[in-house]
């Protein structure tokens, strides 16, 4: 799943605040953008069939959200008449910031106790940058932010460039990095280890769809960055609005979904 990001990022760019609205409901394909080709319309939502390849379907609108309010994720799931497969498949809030931008794990799901800086200067371009205490770090799923905050007010930080390496100098370490950095960073810079994760918060689960409609309904409030008590459940720190993606896992599988909708609980 954490592959998806990139190819969402994208479409989330599309629409930023003026799209949110203050309550999402999907009523067929029309509302989603992604893998239209492979879903159809039925009453009051949609049927999709992946064959054995990937699919997503993300909606186009966004919900506006107060992180001082409930809101109430609620759909319908079954199997496609006919159909016999054990497949199963996401639905999860997206988490998008003020500029309608997909807020990932990475950015706010901190390794505590990993607060640095940066032995030299960085240019843009560079893959390579030396830090001065990487002992504590992890290279595994593992992510350097710049700017951070002891105090972590800079999260959602968007400044997150994935690690394939980490080397002990004489006077630092050598961070490689996936992707080159966007920007300059003068030496002393503050950085801090983060790590990858799950790409959304699946607050319904990995779901098994069965002959008979059965609904799904969970609440989300609030707002608490990865690895705190309940955050499953919440919204990622920096939500300003949200959508929803479905996507299947592996497998064949042939879905309807119907009465989805996300809204405030009053």
């Amino acid at each position: 799943m954490r592959t998806f990001i990139a190819i969402l990022a994208v479409v989330s760019l599309c629409g930023a605040l003026r799209s949110a609205e203050t309550s999402l409901v999907v009523k067929g394909k029309e509302d989603f953008s992604g893998s239209i080709a492979k879903v159809k319309n039925i009453p009051g939502g949609v049927g999709f069939s992946n064959g054995t390849g990937y699919i997503h379907l993300i909606t186009k609108k966004k919900l506006a959200i107060d992180p001082k309010k409930k809101y109430l994720l609620s759909f319908e799931h079954r199997l496609v008449s006919g159909a016999e497969n054990s497949c199963r498949f996401y639905v999860a809030p997206v988490c998008y910031d003020s500029k309608g931008r997909i807020i990932s794990c990475e950015s706010q799901n901190v390794v505590l106790g990993t607060d640095s800086v940066l032995a030299a200067p960085v240019k843009k371009g560079d893959k390579v940058v030396k830090v001065k205490d990487c002992s504590k770090w992890s290279l595994k799923y593992g992510a350097i932010a710049f700017g951070t905050k002891k105090d972590l007010s800079d999260l959602p930080n968007m400044a997150c460039f994935r690690l394939t390496g980490l080397k002990k100098s004489e006077n630092c370490w050598e961070v490689t990095l996936r992707v080159p950095v966007t920007r300059d960073y003068p030496a002393g810079t503050a950085v801090r280890n983060h790590r990858d994760g799950a790409a959304y918060r699946y607050v319904a689960g990995l779901i098994r769809p069965g002959k008979e409609w059965k609904k799904i309904s969970c609440t989300i409030q609030g707002i608490l960055r990865e690895g705190l008590p309940g955050f499953t459940s919440s919204w990622r720190v920096g939500t300003a609005q949200a959508g929803v993606i479905i996507f299947p896992g592996t497998g064949k599988a042939d879905v309807e979904v119907r009465n989805l909708s996300v809204s405030e609980v009053k």
